[in-house]
This record gives structure tokens, C-alpha cells and sequence, in this order.
């Protein structure tokens, strides 16, 4: 009964750290390119940004 409830009690909080991971990814995802354009003075490269952002998907 003690495991059930340890897994029960853990469970939001599985969940939320995967809509932190979420949410850092996204923004990680949006800062890359803003950062490389900010580097290379060019506009934001979205390659980048769809390859990271789907890198963050995927593990979802």
C-alpha cells in the first residue's frame, strides 16, 4: 500500500517536471537563434529552431 501511494503521491510531479523540461526546451529552442543571429548579425536561422524544438518533442 505504501508503494501505491509513493507512486500515486509521485506521479504530479513526473508530470510536472515534464512540462518544465517542456517549457525550457521551447525556450531554449526560441533563445538558440536569436542568439546565433545576435552572433552572426543575420535573422533568425528557424532551421535551427525546428531542429531543436523537435529534438525536445521527441523525448516527450
Amino acid at each position: 500500500m505504501f508503494l501505491w501511494e509513493g507512486w500515486w503521491l509521485g506521479w504530479p510531479h513526473r508530470e510536472q517536471a515534464k512540462a518544465y523540461n517542456l517549457i525550457f526546451g521551447v525556450s531554449v529552442g526560441l533563445m538558440l537563434p536569436l542568439l546565433a543571429s545576435s552572433l552572426a548579425g543575420q535573422l533568425p536561422q528557424l532551421d535551427i529552431w525546428v531542429s531543436v524544438t523537435s529534438v525536445v518533442l521527441l523525448q516527450h
